[in-house]
């Protein structure tokens, strides 16, 4: 007698469904549209929105997931602009930081090659900007000093009233994140707690690589945050005693190589995402990390796994040397 129990779809390995995840796609998508979500507990994104993005996603299709997100940033972004026009400030604010988020999701899948990539992250860029202004105080842009006349971008924002010395926190994403997507990380929360807060890029991150795309992710990390701490060092309102760097993602492990060196920081907190991020790439594509393999490993791999398919086709940032 045939079981009226539905079965269950297959799962991919390297996403299998908790309690922690969305469990709305049964492929990789789930941990990036658990990853949009999470956003929502600072205001980056809202749970009928995404849900809604959702509903136009074919599981596993690349292009559905890129257009479906980009109809919704589209969507947010204009909200925000009508708002703005009729003088609804914070609604303004609110609808440009979700835009925020929903741009940069339109990013996570597409090819190196996709002219979205650098189109997306420019209105993902423009929005937080719009958003910065409505503030108050204002989210200040600034340009941080680096080598042979260069700048890294970054964003500060004040604990508290101008004149006052305070803790610090430095702010450093990861290898895929975005400048402007740690705000709802990190940034409103030590705020909200009286530390002032400084949102950066390093060489090879993605807005710095757009503006300096000969430039790279490098080991020796301490040497581009030298030159952030340099910079935080300068600005009155920052107690030179307490400064602490906080890196996530790809950022949890040029924290820790950085406060290796750099003496000035008085805590590090790192948050990576493996303690061994190469045997874990290597694993996710199904071979064995201890044994050695040719690059040219297309033929072997299996692109209908979409984490296969998207560590195979990201676009890497980082050479050594």
């Amino acid at each position: 007698m045939e079981s009226n129990k539905p079965k269950e779809e297959k799962q991919e390995v390297m996403f299998r469904h908790t309690a922690g995840q969305a469990n709305r796609f049964n492929t990789y998508f789930d941990a990036y549209f658990t990853r949009v979500m999470g956003r929502g507990n600072y205001g980056g994104s809202a749970v009928g929105e995404c849900y809604e993005t959702a509903s136009r996603i074919v599981d596993g299709d690349f292009q559905s997931i890129i257009d479906a997100f980009e109809v919704t940033a589209k969507r947010v972004e204009a909200i925000g602009w009508d708002c703005l026009k009729k003088g609804h400030k914070v609604s303004a604010r609110d609808a440009f930081l979700r835009a925020v988020t929903y741009w940069g999701a339109t990013t996570n899948y597409a090819k190196p090659t996709d002219p979205i990539l650098r189109s997306s992250y420019e209105r993902e860029r423009a929005c937080f900007r719009e958003a910065a202004k409505l503030f108050d105080p204002q989210i200040e842009i600034v340009n941080i000093p680096y080598e042979n006349g260069r700048t890294m971008p970054g964003y500060f924002i004040p604990g508290g009233p101008n004149g006052e010395k305070r803790p610090t926190v430095l702010v450093l994403g990861g290898g895929d994140s975005a400048l402007e997507e740690l705000y709802g990380v990190v940034p409103v929360g030590a705020q909200r707690r009286g530390y002032n807060v400084l949102m950066f890029e390093i060489p090879g991150q993605k807005a710095m690589f757009f503006d300096y795309p000969d430039l790279f992710f490098r080991h020796d990390a301490e040497v581009p945050i030298r030159y952030v701490v340099d910079y935080i060092l300068s600005r009155p309102e920052v107690d030179s005693g307490k400064i602490a760097l906080i890196g996530a993602s790809f950022g949890g492990y040029f924290g820790p190589r950085a406060a290796a060196f750099e003496k000035r920081l008085a805590a590090v907190i790192a948050l990576p995402l493996f303690l061994d991020i190469g045997a874990m790439f290597v694993e996710v594509i199904g071979l064995d990390p201890t044994k050695p393999y040719p690059r040219d490993l297309e033929s072997r791999l299996d692109m209908s796994n979409t984490a296969v398919r998207t560590l195979a086709e990201s676009d890497v940032r980082m050479r050594a040397g």
